[in-house]
């Protein structure tokens, strides 16, 4: 009897174990998504920061015809220059994304940089670093 425990034993606490993390892991993904932001939070959040929001939804309409825009937001102090986009629906977050990015590469980006993306479920960040040179 005690043999079949021993060789018992170490098989339940792997499976105890294992279903341990999967439990952790599914909870930490499920409840780990934080809630998007809202236009009035990015706002206060600006201006607490000493930055001037400013709502530029039509014109990014233009820029972004039927993506679901719902609202733009854009502040800028010095070389520093935030944008704020509020859509609709998750998918044409993403097509605007991908879009702005070529666009950023084709037009304001020389090697060599550095680039930074980070995201997790409903958010995304994106900033780049470029290095003059100098002949």
């Amino acid at each position: 009897m005690k043999k079949s425990i021993k060789k018992i034993l170490p098989l339940a606490l792997f499976l105890i174990v294992f279903l341990a993390l999967i439990g952790g892991l599914l909870k930490f993904y499920l409840t780990g998504q934080p809630d998007p932001a809202s236009v009035e939070q990015v706002n206060d959040t600006l201006i607490s920061q000493d930055l001037q929001p400013v709502d530029i939804t039509d014109s990014a309409q233009g820029n972004f015809p039927d993506a679901g825009l719902n609202k733009c937001v854009v502040a800028e102090k010095g070389d520093i220059r935030f944008e704020f986009y509020d859509f609709d629906n998750q998918s044409s977050a993403l097509e605007v994304y991908r879009e702005a990015r070529k666009l950023i590469i084709r037009t304001k980006m020389a090697a060599p940089r550095t680039e930074i993306e980070t995201g997790k479920a409903n958010y995304k960040f994106y900033t780049y670093l470029q290095t003059a040179i100098i002949l």
